[in-house]
């Protein structure tokens, strides 16, 4: 996010850098959503069960089990490999 901002000189107009801080300060609707976003950790927590989970690998699993999507959240700060259209870039 930093980088964004740097990016546009420390511009509080960054186009960029709203769009990433927009979606770390996402507030969730309900404690429901909340749960639902805990289940897969606590089902993959409890088929290893000797293994410290790390928050690399908890993010993984929040980020890959679909629950934000299911309900319409949109992941703002998601990077795809897609190229934006309106760029010059040569592609190797």
């Amino acid at each position: 996010m930093f980088e964004l901002y740097q990016r546009d000189n420390y511009s509080a107009s960054s186009r960029a850098g709203k769009k990433v801080m927009c979606g770390l300060l996402l507030s969730m609707e309900s404690n429901k959503s909340v749960e639902d976003i805990h289940q897969p950790i606590r089902m993959d927590a409890k088929a290893n069960q000797n293994v410290k989970l790390s928050s690399e690998h908890i993010q993984d699993i929040i980020n890959h089990s679909g629950t934000l999507e299911a309900r319409n959240v949109s992941h703002r700060a998601m990077v795809t490999k897609e190229l934006p259209l309106d760029t010059d870039c040569v592609v190797f």
